[in-house]
């Protein structure tokens, strides 16, 4: 299975503002399930750059280039990412 990177770039971001708790064990927690973090690539930047302002959150508008990049689903129910040609679940 696949995480997005941005996805732990943002939490880590909410981390230092104390917003956010993360485990410890994160890193380990994810090796025992086989979930790989992607990590931010050319082609990611390229569709970020071309995506419609529809939202202005910088974490998930590259949460939505990697989704769509990658063609993997987007949890979420956020109904901004609606506007957006990516599968939600």
């Amino acid at each position: 299975m696949k995480c997005l990177s941005v996805l732990q770039l943002s939490g880590n971001f909410k981390a230092s503002l104390k917003k956010l708790e993360i485990p410890d064990n994160l890193h380990s927690e994810l090796d025992k399930r086989t979930i790989s973090i992607l990590s931010i690539q050319k082609e990611h930047l390229d569709i970020l750059l071309n995506l419609p302002h529809h939202y202005g959150d910088p974490f998930d508008r590259l949460n939505i280039a990697q989704s769509i990049s990658e063609d993997l689903p987007l949890i979420s129910y956020d109904s901004y990412f609606k506007k957006y040609q990516v599968e939600l679940v």
